[in-house]
């Protein structure tokens, strides 16, 4: 969420390379006469962050000598000259990774280089340099290349600043990259992609720095790659499970034969599925008993496929292959029905003199009767016992103003009787909060708390969510949802009952938004509509269109129209 008044934010541009950040690929260095000549491959998109240091002593730190170096217009090579810095004084050897070329001092005009495919360039008598693409790329990944497996890619970063980097996120094609995480801080970041739950393809893979206090974004450009797994399990919430299992995989070779041999808590063997298939698809349902028809209690079980491909007619290829694959489930307990009506609610402050408090608060409580409100629209559907603590109808919403509120926050969020989680404030792909960074929280806080960990398999206590609404900015562009142990995928209420558990949704943005407090009331009118409509048994969605349509405040006010669902959008209030 931003306000109306935009902040501009300033600050040198800094770089610094550590053993698990990178600099550029295909880096050149050569000295022509006083001058030092880095040149490397460059794209005419790109721009650079050159940095030099005499020494790597303390009391020498990085000098950047161009933070926003354009690349070559037209060709794909890129040159910056350092002038005048090359002392003639010291013998001169040029190491760059395990390559290096020495002699003695070069003549006025005279050339020396090396070349390597990344690291930092020691020139004694000159120093050291380093160079870095400006904004976040995938180390390592290169147009035309195919994946497969679960790889890990560190991130190049070049920014102004990373103490308040709240996340990277990563789309394919412009959607989130189902199967990947990442964790960091500074400039250590990692992309850690499990490709068996993306179908196999071709994409275009993109990475995005989101900030804690700021709205800009950093986005890299698209690699596309192509995805090449023999086996696949795409449908990646398969892997929860309720009174019924759904199995399900997508092979590279459509006519195969496959057998799953499954176990309990890894070790105890339960029995097999055998079958073939003609279109590349397993897909099936279990009862969860096994070979004897006894039911099966554990909480987590693992699946062992192997398939190979089949042949038609009497001529047997001559090379056949096996591929073999583990997939993981874990056990999802239903909750009520009763605590989808649950709520934790809250919002974060814009300003840190808490000036639009009371426009807050009481467009969240709904101002003195007159206007909708979150709180006061679910009220009078008997919720007033069910909401979080700090919410009074017309009069006060609970605000998460620092790192106290943080902290409550988070563990109201993780009591088991709360399924329901409405936030107003600023919010990202990555994170939520309000102006003061110390109530800043990230999505892996959140998924921490609840124990929802969506790309791995999951403990069995985690806590999945019926509905988040976050009402900020971009926080429905990414995977913010899966913390909450919603899919990043648009499906129906059957998708969910085909597993055997309780239908989800999320609704958020994928763009940033405005929100101006003169206008508070008839946000209240538009929002609380919004409850009202689903509490009156409406499908998400058309929710999300009326308010959209400002059916509830003659269109004065309006959703954003980039709102956007994962999960269920055919949900509704009484929705198993």
């Amino acid at each position: 969420m931003k306000t109306i008044k935009k902040i501009v934010m300033g600050g040198a541009l800094v770089l610094a390379l550590t053993t698990n950040a990178f600099a550029i690929e295909g880096i050149q260095v050569s000295v022509q006469s006083s001058n030092v000549v880095l040149s490397w491959p460059s794209d005419p998109s790109e721009a650079y962050v050159v940095q030099y240091r005499p020494s790597l002593t303390s009391t020498n730190g990085w000098q950047t000598l161009t933070n926003a170096f354009a690349a070559a217009a037209d060709t794909n090579v890129t040159y910056f000259v350092h002038s005048n810095s090359i002392d003639f004084g010291s013998s001169l050897a040029v190491t760059y990774g395990t390559n290096s070329s020495s002699g003695g001092p070069m003549p006025p005009g005279g050339t020396n280089s090396a070349s390597g495919t990344n690291g930092v360039i020691f020139i004694p008598g000159t120093g050291f340099y380093q160079a870095a693409r400006l904004g976040v790329h995938i180390y390592g990944m290169t147009n035309g290349m195919v994946v497969g497996g679960t790889v890990q890619l560190p991130l190049e970063i070049a920014l102004d600043t990373t103490n308040e980097i709240a996340g990277i996120t990563f789309y394919a094609d412009g959607n989130p990259l189902i199967g990947a995480t990442t964790d960091g801080a500074g400039y250590q970041w990692f992309l850690d992609w499990d490709t068996t739950m993306m179908p196999n393809g071709t994409y275009d893979i993109t990475a995005k720095i989101d900030f804690v206090t700021q709205t800009d974004e950093t986005n890299s450009l698209p690699v596309t790659v192509t995805v090449q797994n023999a086996i696949s399990f795409p449908n990646y919430f398969t892997r929860n499970f309720g009174d019924q299992m759904w199995i399900y995989a997508e092979l590279d070779d459509a006519e195969s034969d496959f057998q799953i041999d499954m176990y309990e808590d890894d070790t105890n063997y339960l029995g097999s599925f055998s079958g073939s298939t003609t279109d590349g698809v397993i897909s099936f349902l279990w009862d969860l008993t096994d070979g004897d028809g006894d039911p099966v209690t554990g909480a987590n079980l693992s699946g062992v496929f192997t398939v190979s491909p089949s042949f038609s007619g009497s001529i047997r290829p001559l090379f056949s292959s096996t591929s073999t694959a583990t997939n993981f489930w874990a056990a999802e307990t239903n909750w009520p029905t009763a605590n989808n009506d649950y709520y934790v609610v809250a919002y974060g402050p814009f300003d840190t003199g808490n000036a639009a408090a009371k426009q807050l608060l009481t467009m969240l409580g709904g101002g003195d009767g007159t206007y909708g409100g979150v709180i006061h629209t679910l009220n009078p559907y008997n919720l007033s016992g069910h909401l979080s603590p700090g919410n009074v109808d017309q009069s006060t919403a609970f605000a998460l103003s620092d790192g106290t509120a943080k902290t409550n926050l988070l563990n109201y969020l993780a009591n088991p009787a709360f399924r329901s989680f409405y936030f107003f404030g600023h919010g990202g792909p990555s994170a939520i909060g309000g102006v003061d960074p110390t109530s800043i929280i990230r999505g892996t806080d959140i998924q921490k708390a609840l124990h929802n960990f969506m790309n791995s398999p999951k403990p069995a206590d985690y806590h999945p969510y019926r509905f988040v609404f976050i009402d900020g900015c971009d926080a429905g562009s990414g995977n913010f949802c899966e913390n909450f142990g919603i899919p990043a995928i648009k499906v129906g209420n059957s998708f969910f009952s085909t597993a055997g558990v309780r239908s989800r949704a999320f609704l958020g943005f994928t763009s940033l938004k405005s929100y101006n407090p003169s206008e508070w009331d008839w946000y209240a009118l538009m929002i609380g509509g919004f409850y009202d409509d689903f509490m009156a048994g409406f499908t998400i969605n058309t929710c999300m269109n009326n308010a959209i349509a400002g059916s509830h405040d003659s269109a004065i006010v309006t959703m954003s129209s980039s709102a956007v669902i994962y999960g269920a959008s055919d949900m509704r209030h009484s929705s198993p």
